[in-house]
Order: structure tokens, then sequence, then C-alpha cells
């Protein structure tokens, strides 16, 4: 079965570590193929792939894995030929790949256009909004402008 599965917060809360949890409980506790992406990463190689001459690789190795992490989706906002790339690829994987992607930003403000969703609904994510307090905020030492060293377990 397919599934996807969208995780909502604010930066550094533990979004795309709980993205990379769930990639490798997957592959331990069952044989399955996961990739990590970050979001515009993966966009910028998508727009490389044509001209280069090599269209239609991408999703073709996207297509054999089991789950896909798709992390910042919205973090940094697109030219509509970009979105409509991310959106065609996330299309064609519908029925093949289950997916994660880690945002920021409510869903109608995470860079895929409206008018593109309106052609064909995207697959019917689980959203799971985390309400954390950001670790690098609560830590960050006094006057320095960055976080102090985290505590180590015991």
């Amino acid at each position: 079965a397919v599934h996807r599965a969208v995780l909502v917060s604010g930066p550094g809360t533990g979004k795309s570590q709980l993205a990379t949890a769930l990639g490798v409980s997957g592959i331990r506790r069952m044989p399955k193929r996961a990739r990590f992406h970050s979001t515009v990463a993966l966009v910028n190689a998508l727009k490389q792939e044509r001209p280069q001459g090599n269209a239609g690789r991408i999703a073709s190795s996207l297509l054999r894995l089991d789950l896909m992490m798709l992390d910042e989706l919205g973090y940094l906002p697109f030219i509509q030929a970009d979105s409509a790339l991310l959106f065609h690829l996330l299309s064609k994987l519908d029925e093949h790949t289950s997916a994660v992607i880690t945002t920021k930003l409510g869903l109608r403000r995470n860079g895929l256009r409206r008018s593109a969703t309106r052609r064909r609904p995207p697959p019917c994510p689980t959203g799971s909004r985390i309400t954390a307090t950001s670790w690098r905020r609560a830590t960050k030492a006094p006057g320095s402008g960055t976080a102090a060293p985290r505590p180590k377990s015991a």
C-alpha cells in the first residue's frame, strides 16, 4: 500500500529527523528502498535533467523506491515552472511510491500552485502538525547568535 504523510511545523522542531527515522525504520524492519531528498535540490536536478538529455531518469529511479522523504517543501518559493515540475513528479509517483513530506508552511502556502491541483487532485496525505518548541531557539546561547551545545544523553 502507498501512503503519504505531511509533517508541518516551524523550523527546528524535528520534522527532518522524524522523516529520516521513518525511512530508517522501513529499511531496518522490512527490506524497503528509501531515499531522502531536499526539495530544492530535487527541483534543481529535475530542471537540469532535460537539457542534459536525461528527461525522466529521476522519475524512473524514484518509481523503484518504496519510500521517498521530501524535505523542506516551501522553504524557498518556486516559480510556476518549478512547481509544475515537482507536481508532475509527485503525480507520476502517486500509485507507486510512499512519501513523507516536511514543510514549515500550511498545505495551501507551500509552493504547489492551486491551479495545478485543480487539473488533478493530489494524493490525499495524512497531515501531522508538530507542536514543539524549536530546540535551536530554546538552547540559543545568550548574545552569541548560535545554539548552545546539546546536552549529552545519559
